[in-house]
């Protein structure tokens, strides 16, 4: 599911812009009227409104780190589904499990595909603390790891 940040996007791009424009207009205003005035009290005023209007531009800029941060997080989701649908339901794994390794025999009831130890107890095969029915299974399992 892909969401649509069009909205919130411009809303913020707007407020930047306000923003800019307010700091850029304070401090115009504030160095026209000390010029006109012969004071420096309307650049101190007109402070207040530039400080104002760059928080404007920070928190906008805090909302558009949030939507990229929320769009990535949607990406790397999607990464995991379909990485995860790469396995299938029969090959899935019982529970979650860490990464991979190369394939040759050892001694009873254990082998060894791509460095990561399948044994087996009972009627199923653990490979990586997860369970299968079928050394098949447990070893593209381990392939999936890789990919």
């Amino acid at each position: 599911m892909r969401k649509d940040y069009s909205l919130p996007e411009s809303v913020l791009g707007f407020l930047k812009v306000i923003g800019w424009l307010g700091v850029a207009l304070g401090i115009c205003a504030g160095i026209i009227m000390a010029f006109a005035m012969g004071t420096l009290l309307p650049i101190a005023l007109a402070f207040g409104g530039v400080v104002s209007c760059v928080l404007l531009v920070a928190f906008a800029q805090i909302g558009s780190a949030q939507i990229d941060t929320a769009k990535s997080v949607s990406e790397m989701v999607e990464m995991m589904k379909r990485a995860n649908a790469g396995l299938g339901q029969q090959d899935a794994p019982i529970s979650t499990a860490k990464r991979a390794q190369p394939s040759s025999r050892i001694e009873h009831g254990e082998t060894v595909h791509k460095g990561h130890r399948i044994t087996s107890s009972g009627s199923l095969f653990v490979a990586m603390g997860e369970k299968f029915v079928s050394l098949d299974q447990a070893r593209k399992f381990i392939d999936g790891l890789e990919n």
